[in-house]
């Protein structure tokens, strides 16, 4: 898995933490737990990678301090590793490109907010 940070300028968005990949590891040994739970806590999300558990099955855990939070989903898998999977499917912005996907971030990215999807946690 992986995480760049962009922060919204005058009109464009642009990188402030450049891609990196983590929690690469492809066994569910103790270092690797302790590095997803790391990330979680760190980054307030985490998946798991696409060589550790059932073969094209992702599941995220991410963190709603605010009950609120707008996201976007992307997966990319076999056989070519080219395909863009996005959640929301009609995503137009840069947010689903394969550059940014596979970690090759622009140093100018375009990102329609009102475009992702908003999940809030109601209270009972």
């Amino acid at each position: 898995i992986g995480m760049a940070v962009y922060q919204l300028g005058d009109r464009v968005w642009e990188p402030v933490r450049d891609f990196e990949w983590c929690c690469r590891e492809t066994t569910d040994s103790l270092q690797a737990q302790e590095a997803l739970s790391n990330h979680l806590q760190e980054e307030g999300w985490v998946a798991n990678n696409g060589r550790l558990g059932v073969p094209e099955e992702v599941e995220f855990q991410i963190a709603m301090p605010d009950n609120s939070l707008r996201l976007v989903v992307n997966s990319i898998g076999p056989p070519y590793y080219r395909s863009v999977l996005s959640w929301p499917e009609d995503l137009e912005d840069d947010c689903s490109s394969l550059d940014m996907i596979t970690g090759s971030i622009p140093e100018q990215a375009q990102f329609s907010l009102e475009q992702w999807i908003t999940l809030s946690i109601s209270p009972d």
